[in-house]
């Protein structure tokens, strides 16, 4: 009896600490179901910008003003049911976040449900569902900044430039095919920026005539404070990307200067799995969301573990389904995947486990992915 008063306080502590634990993953499955919820937002405005590309107003209701607060470069996923098909696309916002506006710029895709959807069909006055803004090409606390985009790829960019307050500290590298293509071109020449525009179809007095490569930035980098900046934003093709990527690192810029957001794909070559050649592996997959587990098979050569989820009654997240945005990034927490593509987990996250579901196939017998970890 004697050690009855330590043993209850041991129990209490025990039990103080468990029921600590479950609020702490009741909390998290709920903050992580309400980014994946849409919001259904009114269409306040449209503007023109090109013969195929316009800007898009939000009118965000009072309640959900917090929810749709964001950071210069980050981007929200629009949701339309298109001939039947649920589709999802990421869009860059344009807006300043000081504006209390939201806005996307979009460009036309051939081809692209949404952005046909978006430019042929949508309203002023239409409603449509939106997701909070996510993303992590974000200007922190720099001053001398330089942007470096090409097309549509301008979106995040304008929105930073916006953001700084003194925008002669901000350099634009900005590729179009013509002037007339060129995106808030207008806007962007009634800012105080140190702007250098390249156009590769046509000749425009005081312009660069090329597309943005080696040989323009080289021309540029004899300004020896072009490579001084604080942060390099580089958005657009992919190509383009990893063009800029290698030049900067050879001339001595810092990796960690260099953000960057694909709006497609990295082009590479898909990684060779286990499951490529030799005994196709049968996964047992348990899939977590929201504290729910949906549970099922699927072969290592069959769909990625985002649609057999989804075919599996799971609302899981997902928007460009390119392995570009991260939406749908999970958590593997037993077991082993592999990934067709990936051009937004960093190294670190993926040595944590980290996967993008939309490219992700199983290589092991059994797999536990969490979409509830942050």
């Amino acid at each position: 009896m004697a050690n009855l008063p330590k043993t209850l306080h041991l129990i209490t502590d025990s039990y103080y600490k468990m029921k600590s634990v479950i609020y702490k993953m009741i909390f998290l499955q709920k903050l992580s179901s309400k980014m994946r919820q849409s919001h259904n937002l009114k269409i306040s405005k449209i503007n023109r910008l090109t013969s195929d590309a316009i800007e898009i107003f939000f009118l965000i209701p009072e309640n959900l003003k917090s929810e749709f607060e964001f950071i210069a470069g980050q981007y929200i996923t629009i949701c339309e049911k298109i001939n039947n098909e649920e589709v999802r696309r990421a869009y860059s916002l344009c807006s300043n976040p000081d504006s209390l506006e939201v806005a996307v710029g979009v460009k036309k895709v051939e081809g692209g449900k949404m952005s046909t959807f978006l430019i042929d069909t949508l309203k002023e006055g239409d409603v449509i569902g939106v997701m909070k803004p996510k993303g992590r090409f974000i200007l922190g606390n720099q001053n001398k900044v330089v942007g470096i985009c090409a097309g549509s790829g301008i979106t995040p960019v304008l929105s930073i430039m916006k953001k700084l307050h003194d925008k002669s500290n901000f350099t634009l590298i900005y590729g179009n095919k013509t002037e007339d293509s060129s995106m808030f071109l207008d806007e962007i020449k009634q800012m105080n920026a140190n702007t250098h525009f390249a156009y590769s179809r046509e000749k425009v007095e005081g312009c660069y005539n090329s597309r943005i490569d080696r040989n323009l930035l080289l021309e540029l980098s004899e300004d020896k404070t072009f490579l001084q900046a604080e942060a390099y934003f580089i958005c657009g093709p992919g190509e383009m990307i990893d063009m800029t990527e290698e030049f900067l690192l050879e001339k001595g810029v810092e990796k960690s200067k260099l953000h960057f957001e694909r709006f497609t794909a990295k082009k590479k070559k898909k990684v060779k799995t286990p499951t490529d050649e030799g005994a196709e592996i049968i996964s047992n997959i348990i899939v977590i969301l929201d504290g729910e587990d949906f549970e099922f098979t699927l072969s290592g050569k069959g769909k990625t573990i985002l649609d057999a989820a989804m075919e599996q009654g799971a609302d899981v997240p997902f928007s460009c389904k390119g392995g570009v945005c991260c939406t749908c990034k999970a958590k593997v927490i037993k077991g082993k995947a592999i990934m067709d593509q990936n051009s937004s987990l960093s190294e670190d996250e993926i040595e944590e486990g980290f996967i993008l579901t939309c490219q992700a196939h199983p290589i092991t017998e059994n797999i536990v992915v969490d979409f509830d970890e942050m």
